[in-house]
């Protein structure tokens, strides 16, 4: 948008004695007729008409005849343009002047210049002005104080004359919100009571005037000053005015007048709240609402899921939504720009229009605590701020290796060996306690979820990861050396071990996703182990490289029966060796799982390739990358005092430009849900180290996922001015936030 705003039509100035001057023939009887109608409309508004922009002036409210007006209007534009088709030059001429009051009052674009020669809004090049009874109530004047040496001088008091700017004649941004201010100066006796001028914006469509502006008398000096009037974003149908207050005489032009110079639109640079993640459409109306009682909560159907309509003006707050999570999210952001009077602890808001919703369903943080115990209260505390910033799933890594955390009814030897590593922690060289999660906790911990908008997915590991189980049950592990790392899918009993593991959770987790695990499993157990061959022979399978395909393919539908869908690591996309990841990367995918059915969904933390591929093919998946979403690697701060496991760095601005679509075919990108980041706890012990590496990183994160900004246009400094108020919550409310850089 250029710096000033163009005009699109010239500017124009009538005097409504125009159409009594007009030549006519003899055959212009109906003409005349219609003209004369018209004209009596004007002149005599029936009495207690509401006069609008100017008085005895085309536009009439309340009376109904304002419609008529227009109708009649147009009709003769219609037969003054079909008879200029075929006239010579100087009818033209006599039909062009008979025009000019009509096409104003008709509203038509080509409205011709104003007679007045020389315009007077410098920022606007020309405006489309018009004056009513010019010389009785105001006039264009010479005046060496204005910029250009002319302006407009209104005399008459008690707003019986205005100057009106039709603004569809102006080049406007949509959706852009302007500032309109007037340069204006009193002349005569500025000390006078009453106003000097009233100004606003009016909305044809409404009969309203819209940030109308008042000035006193003593307010206006003798010496042109820009006085801000009003803000609003354009719509079609409405009209500035500008109108002399009640200082004058009537009639005497000499005494105080007020003299219009130059009217300016500027545009409003949008006012930035703290509010993370960003709404999807915001505008800063101005004010402030002192809110009493509880917001208003309207449910409207089409509204998508989880996405709200916020309405904050001087009289109340209105939520808008479809489903109670999108008044939850409503009223998480009416939090972010809440403020107490320190006196009267009235909640104090901002006034603002706010339309939202989320572009991602899967917005997540996964948490490790089988590598360390974090317990019930941790998650708590980590639930209560993910909903704060509308993250709304929680991955709760329960097992890995030779850890077990999950109680499992049947199988009390799991959290009898699963608890206790058989090895030292990585920090301190301390061991984990024997801790785990009963199913009281659980329900509790779900339970405080779903009240937040948070849904819990447990995750599993198999058949890798698997060693805290193996310990439990030696009898699951391969029949061959070192086979104590992978179960046994060739044992029933391995396999119905797994399927009675998935109907306890299924029974304390009412996710409809659940993850089994699928990752980083070696083959060459499965090779080696003589039930594992008999059992590749019995199901026909190629070799090695499908026994895993093949048990993926059982789990998914195993879940299914029970209306659950499938969601494992990438690794579950391929038919070979999870080693050989560069060659199918290489290969396009050619060795791409076949049997994996098309429910089930993949959470993609190698390269990106892989999670493109399997959207491109058609599959729903979670997007991780190590490199943008492992929370366990550096933040690349100058002072740092916790330890990482990752040797990447992902600092908040890598966060933050996170592009979870990146790769993915247009036409598959709906196969895209979302997107998450993973907190591994080899080197994170505790609540103090999580909070850290989790904050202010998933800030940026939140906005990715929800708010999804252009990636090319990402604003990383405007969000971090945002995040440093967060931060600031963040520490208040005792979090353990790190800084921002």
């Amino acid at each position: 948008m250029q710096k000033n705003i163009k005009m699109i039509g010239a500017a124009v100035a009538f005097a409504m004695g125009l159409s009594c001057v007009v030549p006519a023939r003899a055959a212009d009887a109906a003409f005349e007729a219609d003209s004369a109608k018209l004209a009596a409309l004007l002149a005599e508004p029936q009495k207690g008409d509401r006069l609008l922009w100017m008085r005895k002036g085309p536009f009439v409210a309340e009376s109904g005849k304002l419609f008529e007006h227009r109708a009649l209007a147009k009709s003769l534009l219609a037969r003054i343009d079909k008879e200029r088709e075929g006239a010579d030059a100087a009818r033209k001429e006599v039909l062009r002047r008979r025009s000019i009051v009509w096409r104003i009052v008709a509203g038509s674009p080509d409205a011709p210049a104003r007679l007045s020669s020389t315009p007077f809004c410098g920022e606007l090049q020309e405006c489309a002005l018009t004056l009513d009874r010019p010389g009785e109530f105001g006039e264009f004047v010479d005046d060496p104080l204005a910029s250009d040496g002319r302006a407009v001088k209104m005399f008459n008091s008690h707003h019986e004359w205005c100057v009106m700017l039709m603004m569809n004649r102006i080049a406007f941004e949509p959706g852009v919100r302007y500032r309109v201010r007037a340069r204006v100066r009193c002349e005569g006796a500025t000390t006078a009571r009453g106003n000097a001028f009233t100004a606003g914006v009016f909305d044809e469509r409404k009969w309203k005037t819209t940030g109308q502006a008042v000035r006193r008398a003593n307010a206006v000096g003798p010496n042109y000053a820009w006085y801000d009037i009003c803000t609003f974003v354009p719509n079609d149908g409405e009209y500035f005015w500008i109108a002399p207050g009640g200082l004058n005489k009537d009639g005497d032009k000499n005494a105080n007048a007020v003299l219009l110079d130059k009217i300016s639109f500027e545009p409003v640079p949008e006012e930035k709240l703290a509010i993370i993640p960003a709404p999807q459409k915001m505008s800063v109306t101005g004010g402030e609402c002192r809110l009493k009682g509880a917001p208003k909560v309207e449910n409207v159907a089409s509204i998508p899921p989880e996405g709200y309509e916020l309405s904050i003006t001087k009289g109340g707050v209105t939520i808008r939504c479809s489903d109670d999570a999108g008044a939850f999210y409503a009223r998480m952001t009416l939090a972010q720009i809440e403020k107490v009077d320190p006196k009267t602890k009235q909640k104090i808001y901002p006034c603002v229009e706010i339309v939202d919703a989320p572009k991602f369903k899967w917005r997540g943080v996964l948490l490790d605590t089988a590598r360390h115990f974090l317990g019930k209260t941790a998650i708590l505390r980590v639930i209560d701020e993910m909903s704060w910033y509308k993250l709304n799933v929680l991955q709760i890594h329960f097992t890995d290796g030779d850890s077990w955390t999950l109680e499992i009814p049947g199988f009390p030897e799991l959290v009898k060996q699963g608890v206790a590593r058989g090895r030292s922690g990585f920090v301190y060289g301390e061991k984990l306690q024997p801790f785990y999660y009963s199913t009281k906790d659980v329900q509790e911990i779900v339970a405080y979820a779903a009240a937040r908008h948070v849904k819990v997915v447990p995750e599993i590991e198999m058949p890798g990861h698997f060693e805290a189980a193996l310990r439990a049950y030696p009898s699951m592990k391969c029949k061959c050396p070192g086979g104590g790392r992978v179960f046994c899918i060739g044992n029933p009993e391995t396999v119905r071990f797994a399927e009675k593991v998935l109907d306890r959770v299924c029974e304390i987790f009412p996710s409809d996703v659940i993850h089994f695990g699928g990752d980083e499993c070696t083959r060459k157990y499965w090779k080696e182990c003589p039930v594992c061959q008999a059992h590749i022979k019995r199901e026909g399978l190629k070799g090695v490289e499908e026994i895993q395909p093949w048990l993926t393919r059982h789990l998914v539908e195993y879940l299914a029966k029970k209306g659950r869908r499938a969601i494992g690591w990438d690794e579950i996309f391929l038919a070979s060796s999870w080693e050989k990841w560069d060659d199918f990367l290489k290969a396009g995918g050619d060795s791409f799982n076949s049997l994996l059915p098309k429910t089930t969904m993949g959470m993609c933390w190698r390269p990106w390739g892989a999670g493109a591929l399997a959207a491109n093919r058609g599959y729903e998946i979670v997007r991780c990358p190590t490199l943008n979403c492992y929370f366990d690697f550096s933040q690349g701060l100058p002072e740092d005092p916790f330890p990482y496991f990752g040797r990447g760095v992902i600092s908040l601005e890598k966060a933050y430009r996170f592009d979870v679509l990146e790769g993915v075919e247009p036409q598959a990108r709906k196969n895209v849900v979302g997107g998450q980041c993973c907190n591994w706890a080899e080197r994170t012990p505790n609540i103090t180290m999580l909070e850290w590496k989790l904050w202010p990183r998933a800030l940026a994160l939140s906005e990715a996922l929800w708010t999804y900004p252009d990636p090319a246009k990402r604003d990383f400094a405007e969000f971090s001015q945002r995040a440093a108020a967060h931060r600031l919550r963040l520490i208040r409310s005792r979090v353990n936030c790190a800084p921002l850089k």
